[in-house]
C-alpha cells in the first residue's frame, strides 16, 4: 500500500472513469457521491477513519464508475492499485478482506435503508451514532440523509439542544 496525501475538496474519483484503486482511510473523512439518473448528485455514504472503500464493482471489473468520492477532512489514506491487489488474490486471506468488505457495504446499505423509514429528528439522532454530526458539513449530512438543508439543520439543532 502506498501512502497518498490529500487535502479537504479534493476529488479522488472523477466520474466515468476506470477506478485503479481501493483505499484505507488514516484520518479522512469521505463522502461518496453517485449520480442519478435525473443528472442529480447525491451522498450515498460517507467514510471514516480507518474504513476501506472504493467503487467495488469498477474496482473489480475494469468498467466505469458512476461514483465520485471527495475528501470531506484529514489528509492521510493508503492506497492499493488494482494490479497489485490482483497479485495478492493468491493468497486465501484476500477472499476475506474482499468479503469483509463486502459485508460491511451490505451493513451499510441496510443501515441507510433503515434510516430513510424515520422522521427527521430520529434519522438525526441515529446519523449521529455513527458519524461525528457537528464535524460533517451539512450539505454532504442533508444529501445522505435525503432531507433539504434547512430540514436537516433544524433537527439538528433539536438534537443538539436534547444531547
Amino acid at each position: 500500500m502506498d501512502l497518498q496525501i490529500v487535502r479537504a475538496k479534493k476529488e479522488l474519483i472523477i466520474l466515468s472513469k476506470d477506478i485503479h484503486y481501493a483505499w484505507y482511510s488514516v484520518d479522512c473523512w469521505i463522502a461518496e457521491y453517485r449520480t442519478l439518473t435525473t443528472g442529480k448528485e447525491e451522498v450515498y455514504a460517507i467514510y471514516g477513519p480507518k474504513q476501506i472503500f472504493t467503487d467495488i464493482d469498477s474496482f473489480l471489473k475494469e468498467t466505469a464508475s458512476n461514483h465520485k468520492f471527495m475528501i470531506i477532512s484529514g489528509s492521510r489514506l493508503l492506497s492499493i492499485e488494482r494490479n497489485n491487489f490482483h497479485i495478492l488474490r493468491k493468497f486465501r486471506e484476500t477472499a476475506l478482506l474482499l468479503e469483509h468488505y463486502m459485508l460491511k457495504q451490505w451493513e451499510l446499505d441496510k443501515w441507510h435503508s433503515e434510516l430513510m423509514t424515520y422522521s427527521d429528528y430520529q434519522k438525526v439522532n441515529h446519523y449521529a451514532q455513527k458519524y461525528p454530526i457537528n464535524d460533517l458539513p451539512a450539505k454532504v449530512s442533508s444529501s445522505f440523509l435525503r432531507m433539504t438543508p434547512s430540514r436537516f439543520s433544524g433537527a439538528r439543532l433539536q438534537f443538539n439542544k436534547n444531547k
